[in-house]
C-alpha cells in the first residue's frame, strides 16, 4: 500500500481510482502525519481501539 502521508502518493491513489473530491463539498484529506499523530495522542487512542 502506498504511504499516504506523502501528498504525491495520496494524489496518485486518488487518480488511479478516479476519485474526484472537492474542498467546496467539505471533502478534505489529512496527509500531514504529524497532525494525525497529535490527534491520536490527544484522543488517547490505543491499539485496542477501532477507529473509522
Amino acid at each position: 500500500m502506498a504511504y499516504l502521508g506523502i501528498p504525491q502518493n495520496t494524489i496518485a491513489v486518488l487518480q488511479k481510482y478516479h476519485f474526484n473530491f472537492q474542498k467546496k463539498f467539505g471533502q478534505n484529506f489529512l496527509i500531514d502525519t504529524t497532525v494525525l499523530d497529535r490527534i491520536i495522542s490527544s484522543a488517547e487512542i490505543t491499539k485496542e481501539d477501532c477507529v473509522l
